[in-house]
């Protein structure tokens, strides 16, 4: 690691002097109050390259390199691409304390009579920096760090530096105090109670469930009833002890897990759940039969039980695999003497030194938050106890607290970056920034939190492609019970809500490497597997941006087909209930006369839209062949593409009209000038606030044939007096 010792003596070089003597930009004002917005301003620091070699000069300099190296974590890079590295400065609020009778949201001057107080940091952010995800580091101000006072007292200096020594290991006695802190104060908070998904039937799990019982350290089988720690983790690559039908005689006998082979993150935790006054941990390796198929299939469909069920969630979120460890549970393993240099600048009355990041912040940064699998377990988890490579945090429903700052008040004016502004429901899913107004969020569509899951979700990585479906389940629970709550039924096809089903539709990929299918198969049930379909984004590989296609698609969608759907179990036809992106009672679904008319052109009055089992069969095909597929009637037709320069290399033109549509360019460029297959899924309608019930476009997709059925290219809109020249006609398809 490149660290370097801070100067002892006082000293900033010519370009740091100048900015410290801006009386609207200085360093101790930054650190310590926001500006008014029209002052807020991002100064340049310098090239990366100067900063270094200004270091032995300047203090503030070799704050900033203090900084940068202790994320970085190795030799600093000065360059990019042939291009030097530039450093801006700039300020953020981390919390405020607002006055009472205040609604919470932005504000011209935190510095008004808006918020009695708020606490800023000093950001150094690296442009054109290798990783995103490090680009920026913080520093702040030390505040008599000896006199901290917190813990739920009337007298908290809030926002306050905890002393480095209590760092040097996790504090158990701070640890048992949230947690017992929230089961009485937040005794009556939903967000911090088991989320009930659904009845009676949905516990079959606990014929197979078992936990470690810390004391005796052995597997034991329970009722699921009772106190019970879950651990979130990190599997890695390395082989490890996992409960099979070989080693259950030696895991649930005494002592079985007192051995070394155990892995380091799990003795771990059976650790932390001994100090915490606990004995139960379920731990996924060691409490699921590995070999069973039937037990792990049940068991991994009721993820989200056993993490909401749980009184805690302990988070690996420190290490790569399941050997790293939780940080801070012995002495000496985590990094403190880059948090313990402190800087005086000139001129200023405070210290200064390297801010520890966010827990929430080294959690979206840990190899953890990148895995598929630990998505559902952190949706689904009521409370966590998060242990990063820096320090350790508590989050729950309501608040979150760390061991690096005194945060622990029960004061609602009291807000903070890490405290869920709704909880650790879908509401915020965790990406909210801080002090983002609550009623966005309030008024977040049940399908837009669903939109934002699946990006996130599929941004992430699984060691086996064919886990997309299971590490998934337990966030369509959670987002089940969200909808039966809203008065919104709903059921899922290929991790797709039946709700919705026109909107699901149009997903789309992220960033322009090129499209790639999900070739593997997955289990849907005990032998049944089944091809992962073209049309749901399970279908495919790499992230989605679902949220994007929102964007195009307000007001809403109309539906234009009914929708059917084979059940694998059963091989038999079933209708899908959609339309619940339908706003009946919007004035944009006032269809003129002529747009009847227009429409009539392409879907006649009385066109057949029931699929039955001799429909299929004109096709030549069975249930068995359509089993996992999509069958509608609607309107088809052949258009041209063509590639534009100033389109983009993934966009092309459909037809001669105006509509686009985004392709994969390595698909499409050995086939312009062919006819290519649309298909109409649903309208769009167009927000013209001179004419209200204007029908713009056509949501169509690209397909392509393998004999009789057809599977997904791409989506996009396509204007329908254009639909209409192009002469479709109306006839039964198969999406698989």
């Amino acid at each position: 690691m490149d660290q370097v010792k801070n100067q002892q003596s006082p000293q900033l070089c010519n370009h740091c002097h100048q900015l410290n003597n801006d009386p609207h930009f200085n360093f101790d004002c930054l650190a310590t109050k926001e500006l008014p917005r029209s002052h807020k301003i991002t100064v340049t620091l310098g090239s990366l390259e100067d900063i270094i070699s200004r270091r032995q000069c300047c203090s503030f300099c070799s704050l900033v390199i203090d900084a940068i190296s202790t994320a970085w974590g190795q030799t600093l890079p000065t360059t990019k691409d042939g291009k030097q590295i530039i450093c801006r400065l700039y300020n953020r609020v981390v919390g405020v304390i607002r006055q009472p009778g205040r609604g919470l949201g932005y504000t011209e001057n935190f510095g008004s009579n808006e918020y009695q107080y708020s606490n800023c940091r000093l950001v150094v952010e690296c442009v054109a920096w290798p990783d995103d995800r490090l680009a920026e580091v913080e520093i702040q101000t030390v505040d008599n760090e000896s006199n901290v006072r917190g813990l739920f007292d009337g007298d908290a200096q809030l926002f306050t530096r905890r002393p480095c020594e209590s760092m040097k290991a996790v504090d158990f006695v701070l640890l048992r105090s949230w947690l017992g802190h929230c089961r009485e104060a937040h005794a009556y908070d939903m967000e911090c109670q088991p989320v009930q998904v659904s009845g009676s039937d949905e516990d079959g799990y606990l014929e197979y469930f078992r936990v470690i019982d810390v004391t005796d350290k052995r597997v034991v089988k329970t009722n699921g009833v009772g106190d019970y720690v879950a651990l979130s983790y990190v599997w890695g690559q390395a082989l490890q002890l996992q409960l099979t039908s070989s080693t259950k005689d030696r895991l649930f006998g005494n002592g079985g897990l007192d051995a070394e082979d155990v892995p380091k993150t799990i003795q771990d935790a059976m650790h932390v759940v001994e100090k915490l006054g606990m004995r139960y941990i379920w731990v996924d390796a060691l409490c699921i039969v590995q070999d069973d198929i039937e037990e792990k299939s049940c068991v991994i469909g009721a993820m989200d039980h056993i993490y909401s069920r749980a009184a805690l969630t302990i988070v690996a979120a420190s290490g790569s695999s399941a050997d790293s460890g939780l940080a801070g549970i012995k002495v000496n393993t985590r990094d403190l003497e880059s948090f313990e240099r402190k800087t005086k600048l000139p001129g200023s009355s405070r210290e200064f030194i390297v801010a520890r990041s966010s827990p929430l912040g080294l959690m979206q940064k840990s190899v953890w938050n990148t895995r598929g699998w630990t998505y559902q377990e952190r949706l689904c988890s009521r409370r966590m106890l998060v242990f990063t490579r820096e320090q350790v945090a508590y989050v729950c429903g309501t608040s979150c607290w760390c061991e690096d700052t005194v945060l622990e008040t029960a004061n609602p004016l009291v807000h903070y970056e890490d405290k869920p502004l709704l909880g650790l429901n879908l509401a915020n899913s965790w990406t909210n920034s801080f002090m983002k107004k609550v009623e966005e969020a309030v008024n977040t569509s049940p399908f837009q939190r669903y939109a934002s899951m699946v990006d996130e979700y599929t941004a992430r990585n699984l060691s086996f492609p064919e886990d997309v479906a299971n590490a998934f389940t337990g966030g369509l629970k959670r987002f089940q019970h969200l909808c039966q709550k809203s008065g919104i039924p709903t059921c899922f096809v290929f991790g797709l809500p039946t709700a919705w089903l026109e909107l699901a539709l149009i997903w789309n990929h992220a960033g322009s490497r090129a499209w790639k299918r999900r070739t593997v198969k997955w289990r849907y049930a005990p032998g049944v597997e089944l091809a992962f379909p073209s049309w749901s984004w399970m279908g495919w590989m790499g992230a989605t941006n679902t949220q994007s296609c929102l964007e195009i698609l307000e007001p809403g969608v109309r539906p234009e087909v009914n929708w059917y759907y084979v059940e694998p179990r059963q091989q038999s036809i079933r209708p899908l209930v959609s339309g619940a992106s339908t706003k009946t009672q919007s004035p944009w679904f006032r269809t003129s006369d002529a747009e009847r008319v227009l429409r009539r052109r392409w879907k006649l009055e009385g066109a057949q839209s029931t699929v039955t089992e001799q429909d299929i069969a004109s096709l030549g095909l069975s249930s068995v062949d359509c089993s996992g597929k999509l069958l509608f009637y609607t309107s088809v037709c052949f258009l041209p593409l063509t590639a534009e320069e100033d389109l983009g290399r993934q966009t092309f033109r459909i037809g001669s009209g105006r509509s686009q549509i985004e392709v994969d360019h390595d698909w499409a460029k050995g086939r312009l000038g062919d006819m290519f297959e649309f298909i109409v899924l649903g309208r769009r309608m167009d927000n013209d606030d001179n004419d209200p019930g204007k029908l713009d476009s056509l949501l169509v997709m690209l397909v392509q044939r393998e004999a009789t059925i057809a599977y997904r290219v791409a989506v996009g809109a396509v204007a329908e007096a254009d639909w209409v020249a192009a002469e479709p006609r109306w006839q039964l398809v198969v999406l698989g």
